[in-house]
């Protein structure tokens, strides 16, 4: 399988054949999304790919690690606010706002 994110707690993977999973690391545990979640993550990253193709950004790998990170948080908690908004929102927004935090944290760690 190859993986998408680490972060020490949680682990985004997929494979081939397989659709995606997190793997809870301090339980080891592997937990399948809900399709609805898998389908707006392949449509976010989808755009965020597009939009990085069209304008070459420093940010581009950092929004991904971001959409891997919410996503990771979603499947572990998937009644939070946050999976909620996941859920609700477009694509497109969702694929705005996780521009806009990798940006957020690309200055952060300029200034840093």
């Amino acid at each position: 399988m190859t993986v998408f994110f680490d972060n020490g707690i949680a682990r985004v993977h997929s494979g081939f054949f397989t659709s995606w999973r997190v793997t809870y690391i301090p339980t080891g545990q592997q937990l399948v999304p809900n399709p609805a979640a898998s389908m707006q993550l392949s449509k976010v990253w989808r755009i965020l790919q597009r939009r990085a193709m069209r304008a070459a950004s420093p940010t581009k790998y950092a929004a991904e690690d971001v959409l891997f990170e919410v996503f990771a948080d979603i499947v572990i908690f998937p009644d939070s606010h946050e999976a909620l908004r996941f859920l609700e929102l477009t694509p497109d927004a969702i694929a705005l706002s996780m521009i806009r935090e990798a940006n957020i944290r690309h200055v952060a760690n300029r200034l840093s």
